[in-house]
């Protein structure tokens, strides 16, 4: 296993040769942190000094004392309340196994100890763990629900609800670290709460524990793309080799390749997820994504070659996505700008006039419309759909850097305001602290280019780009010491990524 467990495991068993066996059984299945104590008071002692502990595995018959007794110290002390602990004995009488378990224990395992019979029985753990954690997360969002009115309150409810649970899936997390549905559940709920930077190490650790979780696959290229790293996105969803892919995983994988500008792979995607949506009969709303998705990529290919004949392959699909949903404001947006683009100012009115009479549903589209009012010169309409973005939010931090991304082309400062409001909503984003360094760099202020740089680098030392773009202003801040550091930053980004052209250039006329 790549994934290792740092928890301190005590082993509490008088007999020598039982806890060599349950060493070499822990050591097999990745347990290399591993206390050794003879009886139920040296444990206690063990407990007292060692404070990491997280699961002991418990004898029942030892001399001085008992497992029992060991057992309902340690419960009654609060310091100790979330240690995990398996009573094992050679005892199968049903009245030992009742005691034990109104005692306070949490497995029971009789010997011999084998690593599989171990395994599950602290799997047996963390699954229980994980199913109440869910359940108590339901129920309570039943009660949220049907008993808070303010959205506020219920807002501060529901993020501390989510917290709870995901304390409690951090500890179960420490005692088997290879279970990915305990790290996936994690990412889920920090998304829900608006934490894209935990849940983005949440998933990725999914990944670690389990390549081929496909939900986690999905959940991370979309987390990339929010980021407009469509490289990343596409590596990650290209990586579910041998996995059956589905009508909406061909549409993130066109989404991510379109985002790559990699328009040949993005129209195939987007076909295969139009066919596959057909024969599993997806709902028209689905169907309008998915077209819309598809013109996109032939605007794309049409913006590449200059050939007339993708643009209006681009306008035929977008009228269909249109037509399966009328009211998804993303196609009307994409099909004003081939429209424009055509230079058919008729064909642009009557969609500007469509535009107006629709009421989006999601953040997402009150941000298009407020992208779309801000090509048409009307600020306090853009002002007043990004307000209605943020007021329906699902994940602040989020909308709050889209809007500053599209603000970001037509008022740095109002962007930068909304960037750090992102930021201060959820600090752990290095794609955020990257946007407000190249934003301050726009405005000539490299101090404050530099800063924001390196905060994002301290997060994310392994990102390529953010590397390049950190050798770029030490370049432009031309200090003694500017060429030394950027060449240090190429050449790392290069070891990262060989073949990042951009970077093998501006390393080339360093040297």
């Amino acid at each position: 296993m790549s994934i290792e467990s740092n928890m301190r495991i005590l082993i509490v068993d008088d007999f020598s040769t039982s806890r060599r066996t349950m060493r070499m059984s822990l050591k097999t299945l990745g347990y290399h942190h591993v206390i050794e104590a003879v009886d139920g008071v040296d444990a206690l002692a063990k407990l007292q000094d060692e404070d990491r502990i997280g699961l002991i595995l418990l004898d029942w018959n030892m001399p001085n004392m008992s497992g029992i007794e060991f057992l309902r110290k340690v419960r009654a002390k609060p310091e100790h309340k979330k240690v995990k602990i398996i009573m094992i004995t050679a005892e199968s009488a049903k009245e030992n196994i009742v005691s034990a378990m109104q005692s306070g224990v949490d497995q029971y395992l009789l010997k011999p100890v084998m690593p599989k019979n171990l395994e599950e029985k602290i799997l047996g753990i963390v699954n229980r763990a994980l199913k109440e954690g869910l359940e108590l997360r339901e129920k309570e969002r039943v009660r949220i629900e049907a008993s808070t009115e303010n959205e506020e309150q219920a807002r501060k409810d529901w993020i501390l609800i989510n917290r709870t649970v995901l304390q409690s899936l951090k500890e179960v997390a420490e005692i088997y670290p290879w279970k990915a549905d305990l790290y996936f559940q994690s990412g889920t709920m920090y998304l829900e709460i608006g934490e894209t930077g935990n849940a983005f190490r949440e998933f990725e650790k999914t990944l670690e524990a389990d390549p081929k979780h496909i939900e986690a696959s999905i959940a991370l290229a979309d987390i990339y793309m929010k980021r407009k790293m469509g490289f990343k996105a596409v590596k990650c969803l290209t990586k579910l080799s041998g996995v059956k892919f589905s009508s909406s995983l061909y549409q993130k994988l066109g989404e991510a390749y379109t985002l790559a500008g990699d328009s040949n792979k993005a129209i195939k995607a987007f076909n295969d997820s139009i066919r596959f949506g057909e024969d599993e009969h997806r709902s028209k709303e689905e169907m309008a994504k998915k077209h819309n998705g598809l013109g996109q990529a032939f605007l794309q290919k049409h913006e590449e070659t200059k050939d007339a004949s993708w643009q209006e392959k681009s306008i035929n699909t977008l009228k269909k996505s249109v037509e399966y949903d009328p009211q998804y404001i993303s196609a009307h947006f994409n099909l004003l700008n081939v429209y424009k683009q055509t230079g058919d100012t008729e064909k642009v009115n009557e969609m500007l006039k469509k535009t107006a009479e629709i009421t989006p549903n999601d953040s997402a589209g009150w941000i298009d419309l407020g992208r779309l009012f801000l090509e048409n010169k009307e600020s306090q309409k853009a002002n007043f759909a990004f307000k209605m973005a943020i007021k329906g939010s699902k994940a602040l931090a989020d909308d709050y850097f889209e809007v500053g991304d599209v603000l970001s082309h037509f008022d740095l400062d109002q962007a930068l305001k909304f960037l750090e409001k992102s930021l201060e909503l959820d600090p752990i984003q290095s794609h955020v602290l990257n946007k407000i360094g190249m934003l301050y760099r726009k405005k000539k202020m490299l101090s404050k280019t530099l800063e924001y740089y390196e905060k994002a680098i301290a997060l994310d030392p392994e990102e390529e780009t953010l590397l390049y773009n950190l050798a770029c202003a030490y370049l432009e801040s031309k200090n003694s010491d500017s060429k030394e550091k950027a060449r240090e930053k190429l050449e790392k980004a290069l070891e990262i990524s060989p073949d990042f052209m951009e970077a093998k250039n501006l390393l080339s006329k360093l040297t």
